[in-house]
Order: C-alpha cells, then structure tokens, then sequence
C-alpha cells in the first residue's frame, strides 16, 4: 500500500503486510519504492494480539478514509470450526498499532458450500464506498475451493452470498485446486483473477482471469495472466498477493505455492490499458 498517500507519519513510501503462514503473526515490511529494495520492518503482531491460533495468514489492508483507520484483514483457525475471516482496525498514525481489538467478520455456518473455510479474503472499495469481498470457501478441509463474494457498506458488518460467485464455482469440472481470488478494476471493468493448479490436458498452471460481470453465471475457462515461469517457483503454481497501479504501470505481486517447504513473493508489471 502506498503509505505516504494515507498515512501521516509513514516508516517508509510503501508498505507491505505479510505473515508467515504457520508462523502465528503478522509483520511488516517497507520500501521506498515499489523495486525495492524491502525491509523487514518488525513483526506487528502475535497470536496472543489477534484473533485465531498458530495458522494466521493473508493480510491484506484496505484503508478507509472516512473512519481513519485501516482494516486489515486476516484469516486463522477458528477453534475446531475451520478457517475463518477476522479484521484488526489500525490507526493511520503509523499503520502499525491496533486501534481496536480484532473480530470476526464471517461465521462458518457448517451446513453450506463454504461452512468450513472462508479465507483469503480480499476487498475492493468501490468509488461510492461501498466494499466488496471475495474469498476461498469450501465445505471440507480438502475439497475443491470455489470463489466466495459479499458486500458491506462499512468493510466490518457483511451480507454473504448464498451461491459461489460462479455457478460452477470450480470453473471447469475437474480435479485440482483453485483459490486465492483477487479483484482487479481495469478501464471501469472489475475482473476476477486466481490461482489454478492441476490443470487438465498440460495446459499451464498458474494465475488466470475471469470477467467478475458474469457472476452468477456459468462461465467457461479463464483465461491464463501469468504462469509459473521463474526458477524460483519450482514449477509450483502461483497465487495473486496484490495490485498496484503506479502512473501507466501495473504491478502484480504474487505468491509461489510452497516450493521446498517455502514461499516466496515477487512481482510483474504490464501496462495499465
């Protein structure tokens, strides 16, 4: 996040909010460009400062102006119920002291497609302020995800859908994985980026794209955005972390998915056209 537009005593230009997966917190990072080079600021926070327990990952901030604060949003385990959504509120003094303790946002209903996994949430905030939500949601531990939605009007209270945002929430009728949503506005369109692993027919896995105005519909395949083409991915498959449009250009960091028992985090650009 571009710190220094929000925030008003900002460490350094950018900010970037990240977790150690199994590592029970939260940290920080910063740069004073988008190429870096980024520094480890400090870890932020603990298990024993958020909601959840060990499992705590993808923070993903979205500044709310109009409130002075910064929602940060982070999924975790939610007792012995599955993972679940919370979200911390930070001031926008620093970006990096709780201004209210964190809550959950989403229940796990247990009877529904999603009733043991709502994660990875990401949020858009549209221009007449009203927040809307995708998130990986699936009914078991290891079953195929598909693309949960909702809106809210002040990123904390939600109105979850009942249906997967797509029809055939798992895009094509196959085994693998999909997950990881993200929205993406491009030219006065929002479109639907995510993750997909074990693709049929040698087709390349990787980040795909999906129209988000054909929701509620049967939707054929996405289409291929970037595949795990460097050395460092191990040839795994890769999962959107963030958007970021700087003048012409758009950065798209990313994730690899566990190479050697590891993560990493890098970035591509295009032009914003």
């Amino acid at each position: 996040m571009h710190a220094s537009n929000h925030i008003k005593n900002p460490i350094d230009n950018w900010y970037f909010y990240w977790a150690g997966h199994d590592g029970g917190g939260i940290w920080l990072s910063t740069a004073p460009n988008l190429n870096g080079p980024w520094t480890v600021h400090d870890q932020l926070f603990t298990a024993n400062d958020v909601l959840g327990n060990g499992h705590i990952s993808s923070p993903y901030p979205v500044v709310d102006q109009a409130s002075d604060r910064i929602l940060l949003y982070y999924h975790s385990h939610r007792g012995n119920k599955g993972q679940s959504t919370a979200v911390a509120e930070l001031d926008l003094d620093k970006g990096t002291e709780l201004r209210t303790q964190p809550s959950w946002i989403f229940d796990l209903p247990g009877d529904r497609w999603d009733g043991n996994e709502r994660s990875y949430l990401k949020v858009l905030q549209t221009h007449s302020g009203e927040f809307i939500g995708v998130y990986q949601g699936r009914d078991a531990s290891n079953s195929t995800p598909g693309f949960g939605f909702g809106t809210s009007s002040d990123g904390i209270n939600w109105s979850i859908s009942s249906h997967p945002a797509y029809y055939n929430s798992q895009v094509q009728d196959k085994s693998g994985f999909i997950g990881g949503p993200h929205l993406l506005p491009l030219n006065g369109e929002i479109y639907l980026l995510y993750q997909d692993r074990a693709r049929p027919n040698d087709s390349p896995e990787g980040i795909y794209v999906l129209p988000w105005e054909k929701r509620d519909h049967r939707v054929s395949d996405g289409k291929l955005v970037l595949a795990a083409e460097q050395s460092w991915t191990n040839d795994e498959s890769l999962h959107v972390v963030d958007h970021v449009f700087e003048g012409d250009t758009l950065y798209l960091f990313y994730a690899d998915s566990t190479a050697q028992g590891t993560q990493s985090i890098g970035f591509a650009t295009a032009t914003a056209r």
